[in-house]
């Protein structure tokens, strides 16, 4: 690899601007951050009201104009945009399995999931995490989003033309940043 290969790779990879938009139960806090080498940083930030969720249409309209008017002002990169929602749209619950589990644990989570979450499967997007108990035991945390939830913020983000790249809870994007 050349120096100037080697440069590429690492503009591309550090030289990062994220547009992180949290939708919150009363407004929409959108975010421009750059990453440079070994630093994170807000380059603008801004909130803007929303209607409550009881009136939707209004409130896609005014979730599409906000992230319109934040992209519009500085000309914000939106290729890489993260959709941040508040922890009370998920649904969470801790099961705790023998260890042996762990080797097929999708099957496992698929066949007890009726009995954990009170939303059929096919109307959840759903992740884990596995923290091992001993040895012959682990502890899984589920958590799950309804899939309508998900589809509403999606619907409204596309009409502003912003296809975000992942979707997470505040609390793993404060974590995630913290941790950075």
């Amino acid at each position: 690899m050349t120096l100037g290969e080697l440069s590429q790779r690492l503009r591309r990879a550090d030289f990062l601007d994220g547009l992180g938009i949290y939708v919150g139960t009363h407004e929409v806090a959108l975010a421009h951050v750059s990453k440079r080498f070994f630093t994170v940083s807000l380059r603008r930030a801004r909130t803007f009201p929303l209607p409550a969720a009881d009136r939707p249409a209004e409130r896609r309209q005014a979730l599409t104009q906000a992230v319109l008017a934040f992209v519009g002002e500085r000309s914000v990169d939106t290729r890489r945009a993260y959709l941040c929602l508040p922890r009370e749209e998920a649904l969470f619950n801790r099961v705790v399995l023998p260890a042996a589990a762990r080797e097929n644990l999708a099957q496992v989570l698929e066949y007890e999931l009726e009995h954990l979450v009170p939303i059929p499967k096919d109307q959840l997007f759903l992740d884990w995490s596995v923290r091992p108990l001993g040895e012959d035991r682990i502890e899984v945390l589920l958590m799950c989003i309804p899939r309508e939830v998900v589809r509403v913020y999606l619907e409204s983000l596309a009409d502003a033309f912003v296809r975000p790249r992942g979707i997470v809870l505040a609390s793993t994007a404060i974590a995630d940043y913290l941790a950075f």
